[in-house]
């Protein structure tokens, strides 16, 4: 629970600036999406995987876009999800995590 605060506490301080033109780094990415990635290299590991957009969403509302700006409309796009729910008697916090990724 700790950790999701952090995570979404996180984000809300990037709202402001939702868009950022700049290159993914995979090491700043969620430990499930950095996990997806390697699992996903490891069972296919001649095709080269490049993080291009994470995009994450917290109780349906976009709140961070990082990443490039248009997106790959080929069979070379692969998109990774992560969603985290948290339920308690007092809150209701769903954080998803998309991130789409160019692969060759």
């Amino acid at each position: 629970m700790e950790m999701l605060q952090e995570i979404v506490g996180s984000f809300h301080l990037e709202r402001a600036s939702r868009i950022t033109a700049k290159a993914l780094d995979e090491d700043s990415l969620p430990a499930g999406l950095q996990q997806a990635l390697t699992d996903y290299r490891a069972e296919h590991p001649r095709r080269t995987l490049k993080p291009l957009t994470l995009r994450t969403v917290v109780d349906g509302e976009p709140t961070v876009e990082r990443g490039a700006e248009k997106l790959p409309r080929d069979e070379g796009l692969v998109t990774f999800s992560v969603t985290t729910s948290v339920f308690s008697s007092v809150e209701t916090q769903v954080v998803g995590h998309v991130l789409f990724c160019q692969r060759s």
